[in-house]
């Protein structure tokens, strides 16, 4: 009997190519990817992918299994969905969202008037879009869950979730005041004045990191890389200590702590595109109640 998780982790390994992209997506480590792959391969008795010393890219068979795959994944997701939906727990609105807009969003829709009059209170889990994601797929009791896209870079969602367009971020640099870097009255700094300065990225299996590693590739920089943090209080506290550089939402430095500085980088730039994703098995009149509150709490929040 084939491993639908199996398959799955085989679809994204032929959309991305690759198993670093295909464990980038799905919150996996590569070896994991290759590891399943291997699985599958046995099970089936034919090679799905062409090694080679520097390069595995999927062949014509991964091709095939992948596309049939599609419509067998795509039902036991609805059966899935269909089946946790009458084990939803009445009055409790379940919502999935990354940390830095999680920690934000959580306390306003505590508060939130459309929320109170449905007796709808929240329960919430905090993960990163990709593990967000594999959340969905194995349970599929969340109501509402809050994910971001970067660059061209695919997030894909069960089909009992529906996309819905929120807002997006723009990204800054912050460094050390102490560096008294150009570029933190307005004025445009470049990439290129930290090419040799040390930096704080995020985790390599993270939703963002392929996204910035790009970005520092096209522009010819190898950066410094001296410390990895997925959580953005951590890191601005690490950048107040001096010790590197960092990428943060805009949003974030509006708790920026003492000896960290705003840099304007003119020539790096760098968004998310926010969603909020929508069950389509779960009460239609509760997920509009809850996006209400979620509209609402974005706008207080000062997005558009």
């Amino acid at each position: 009997m084939l491993n639908p998780v199996h398959l799955r982790t085989l679809q994204e390994a032929v959309r991305q190519g690759s198993f670093v992209g295909a464990a980038n997506r799905l919150g996996y480590t590569p070896s994991a990817v290759s590891q399943q792959m291997a699985a599958l391969e046995t099970e089936l008795g034919i090679e799905l992918f062409d090694r080679s010393a520097r390069r595995v890219r999927p062949n014509a068979a991964a091709a095939a299994m992948a596309e049939r795959a599609a419509a067998v994944l795509a039902s036991m997701e609805s059966m899935i969905a269909a089946t946790t939906a009458t084990h939803r727990q009445e009055g409790v609105a379940r919502l999935s969202a990354y940390p830095s807009l999680g920690s934000r969003i959580v306390p306003l829709l505590l508060d939130s008037p459309d929320l109170a009059a449905a007796q709808l209170s929240v329960s919430v889990s905090l993960h990163d879009p990709s593990l967000a994601i594999q959340e969905l797929r194995a349970h599929g009791t969340i109501d509402v869950a809050l994910v971001y896209r970067m660059g061209g870079t695919g997030l894909w969602w069960p089909s009992s979730y529906e996309p819905e367009h929120l807002a997006h971020d723009e990204f800054t640099v912050v460094a050390p005041a102490a560096w008294g870097m150009r570029g933190g009255d307005g004025g445009g700094a470049s990439i290129h004045d930290f090419a040799e300065r040390p930096w704080i990225l995020h985790h390599p299996n993270s939703s963002d990191a392929e996204v910035i590693a790009e970005l520092f590739a096209s522009r010819g920089i190898r950066p410094q890389v001296v410390g990895r943090s997925d959580d953005y209080a951590a890191t601005l506290d690490l950048v107040a200590s001096g010790m590197a550089a960092a990428f943060v939402p805009r949003p974030i430095v509006e708790r920026m702590p003492a000896g960290v500085m705003k840099v304007e980088v003119d020539d790096f730039p760098m968004r998310r595109e926010i969603y909020a994703l929508r069950s389509t098995v779960a009460p239609a009149a509760r997920i509009d109640t809850v996006m209400s509150a979620v509209r609402e709490a974005m706008g207080q929040l000062g997005y558009e």
